[in-house]
């Protein structure tokens, strides 16, 4: 890319991504192109606007990430999820002929307080159910 200063937001986003040197060049072609100069004798040169944009990539990133950690897998949430059931003083029922009202109230409650989000509409597309492990009645 020639000319950064032609590209719409989301262009530039998409052609820079996490690129350091291309947020720089795109950078000093914006202050140029609108005529932008620095008081005081300042320099603001390429390599270390360059410099500037890979720490902030990097912050950005190392944010991400520690945010990521903190959070919580899907076996952890549903470990997390029936552990806190069990602490319970009321009886939580559940199976076919339950009604899965509270059981929703509950899982709602659960997600709000682990800042956890909420299962999207079609989520039960990506569900797989184990097999039924029942024996039947001359087993051992």
């Amino acid at each position: 890319m020639d000319d950064y200063t032609k590209l719409s937001d989301h262009e530039l986003l998409t052609a820079c991504g996490s690129d350091a040197q291309k947020w720089a060049k795109a950078f000093m072609q914006h202050i140029k192109s609108y005529g932008i100069t620095c008081e005081g004798g300042y320099v603001i040169d390429e390599g270390a606007m360059t410099s500037w944009f890979a720490n902030a990539i990097m912050r950005s990133l190392d944010e991400r990430s520690w945010r990521d950690a903190k959070k919580l897998s899907g076996s952890e949430a549903v470990v997390g999820f029936v552990a806190w059931l069990t602490t319970r003083p009321e009886i939580t029922k559940m199976g076919a002929s339950e009604n899965c009202s509270p059981l929703v109230d509950l899982i709602s409650q659960f997600c709000e307080a682990n800042n956890l989000d909420h299962p999207r509409p079609d989520y039960h597309h990506n569900l797989v159910h184990p097999p039924e492990m029942a024996k039947s009645a001359g087993e051992n």
